[in-house]
């Protein structure tokens, strides 16, 4: 998938995101964070470490932070690029990412083959990017907890 989309967008930069292990700052912060939320399937697990050989033999960048989720490198660079006039391309099925969606930022989701602007969030949330959070919010189930990047914001999250 990534040779595919590299072919065919032909970034200019291009960086690959991966979770650290360990605890992070929210689950620091708030110790029920991500408990209910299954662990990665071994068989998964396994294959990360040929994924990101594989990425390396590519040369491009693996980011990772210890402490950090890869949706808050993911948000905190999609905002200060966006701010230095780049255009943003963002890859991921994740919808809480949806809320970073603005005019020079668009979201792929390569699982369900689709693109998300401005028009495209709206579409699917009946709102903007801006108030994603709040609809989806509204879905979620009471225990729903907010936790606060200092970068880019409220992330909604299902404990």
């Amino acid at each position: 998938m990534l040779v595919k989309l590299c072919r065919e967008m032909t970034p200019e930069y291009i960086a690959v995101v991966f979770d650290s292990k360990g605890p992070t700052f929210r689950s620091e912060a708030y110790e029920q964070y991500k408990a209910n939320r299954p662990a990665m399937p071994d068989a998964l697990q396994l294959q990360v470490p040929m994924i990101k050989e594989l990425i390396g033999a590519y040369a491009i960048p693996i980011l990772e932070k210890e402490g950090i989720e890869a949706d808050d490198i993911i948000g905190t660079l999609a905002k200060t690029y966006e701010k230095k006039g780049f255009r943003v391309v963002i890859v991921s099925g994740d919808k809480d990412l949806l809320q970073l969606v603005s005019d020079r930022v668009t979201m792929i989701d390569t699982m369900k083959n689709k693109t998300f602007d401005v028009e495209g969030v709206k579409k699917k949330f009946g709102v903007g990017p801006d108030q994603v959070v709040d609809v989806m919010d509204s879905w979620a189930m009471p225990r729903t907890t907010f936790l606060v990047s200092p970068v880019w914001g409220r992330r909604r999250h299902r404990s």
